[in-house]
């Protein structure tokens, strides 16, 4: 029984990342909140990293990175090295010393936003010209979307978990 519950736990997982995929790259589907989209992938793999540890973080950073490069086309290497890694640090850490709650959540995501915005902005923005000033600007003012999605995200990833704990 154990078996098939821990199946079914990341079975749930992996429809979740279905769904957020969906929210995210879908044409009148996907949300946004005073026009700023975030990155539901980098909550996600924040969110199973936090409560399942640094193997099943790295697990859903190669779905969420699979998802990425999927919607995008193409394998770029960035993204097949950015989300598993991400979750194995995050798991790595919050296995060490820190509480496994929203805050601990937001952290995290906020962080690894951050790290991936400033980076594609490095390696693509300086390229096609997006000014520095307006980058920030809208890196800002993008925080709090991605704070209130953050917090869905880990609700429902907090969801999963304890449906699939109660029934062991």
């Amino acid at each position: 029984m154990q078996r098939k519950t821990v199946f079914f736990k990341y079975a749930a997982y992996v429809l979740l990342a279905l769904g957020l995929f969906v929210l995210q790259f879908s044409r009148g589907v996907s949300v946004s909140l005073f026009g700023f989209r975030c990155d539901y992938f980098i909550m996600y793999t924040v969110a199973v990293a936090m409560f399942e540890g640094m193997t099943a973080g790295t697990f859903a950073g190669f779905i969420a990175a699979f998802c990425v490069c999927t919607a995008k086309g193409g394998f770029p290497l960035g993204y097949l090295l950015f989300y598993p890694f991400l979750g194995m640090i995050t798991g790595f850490i919050v296995d060490i010393d820190f509480r496994k709650h929203l805050l601990t959540a937001l952290l995290f995501t906020i962080a690894g936003s951050l790290i991936y915005d400033i980076t594609a902005h490095l390696l693509n923005g300086v390229f096609i010209g997006i000014p520095w000033g307006e980058f920030v600007k809208d890196l800002f003012l993008s925080l709090p979307v991605t704070i209130i999605f953050s917090t869905l995200v880990y609700y429902a990833v907090l969801l999963v978990r304890k449906i699939y704990d109660s029934v062991d």
